[in-house]
């Protein structure tokens, strides 16, 4: 086993302690209108070993990208636009997280009608959109939020952990996921370098969601 799979194994390790806290510390989390994420990050952890046995078995491979692509990636941003919908800072901005929610799906539509006819592996298109969607949002928050009261209380916002985490991980790896299928073509050695990155930013979102979850304080 080589490097990249050690690797890979610890951020599936993450996934499921990050998985397990959220359950510990479900009551908690349902106090604080968080009762969700558990069942999120067990989804992820679904998805995860369930792409390693597609990934495993010759015959099925073929499903494993449209896995991602078709469930697993838009099940993840459409989670990420109903937290910020039912958050108290988009109270007056709920128009343009539905606005967002609706180009995000028609990125997909594009994604399924016009650029499926290109050959490759990845929904770049799809994907970069939702998560430029995803880091207007962030912006918006991370601007009411030093404006507010809440800001003092920052260590135990599991709202701040969670949306540090989605910062670090997305601006981190939007580039690599921008040009994923060229690289993985034409530049395996880029590609490749720039995957152990974007797993080091996947260990940094994990641990901050965890960190959050267990200092989360209800109101």
């Amino acid at each position: 086993m080589g490097t990249y799979n050690y690797m890979v194994w610890v951020l599936n390790a993450l996934e499921i302690i990050a998985c397990i806290t959220g359950f510990l510390y479900l009551k908690k989390l349902q106090k604080a209108d968080w009762k969700l994420l558990p069942y999120y990050l067990l989804t992820i952890v679904t998805f995860e070993f369930l792409g390693r046995y597609l990934s495993s078995v010759g015959e099925l491979y073929k499903y494993n990208p449209i896995m991602f692509n078709y469930i697993s990636y838009p099940m993840q941003f459409l989670f990420f636009f109903y937290l910020f919908y039912r958050h108290q800072y988009f109270a007056r901005k709920k128009q343009l997280i539905v606005a967002g929610t609706i180009i995000y799906l028609l990125s997909i539509v594009a994604d399924i009608f016009i650029f499926s006819k290109r050959i490759y592996f990845f929904h770049s298109f799809s994907y970069c959109t939702g998560v430029l969607l995803l880091l207007i949002l962030l912006l918006i928050y991370f601007l009411d939020f030093i404006k507010g009261k809440e800001i003092l209380n920052f260590s135990t916002d599991l709202m701040f952990w969670f949306c540090v985490g989605l910062l670090i991980y997305y601006i981190g790896t939007l580039p690599f996921f921008a040009l994923r299928n060229n690289l993985a073509y034409n530049h395996k050695d880029i590609f490749f370098k720039y995957a152990y990155a974007g797993l080091v930013l996947d260990y940094s979102m994990y641990l901050l969601f965890i960190i959050g979850i267990i200092r989360c304080k209800t109101k």
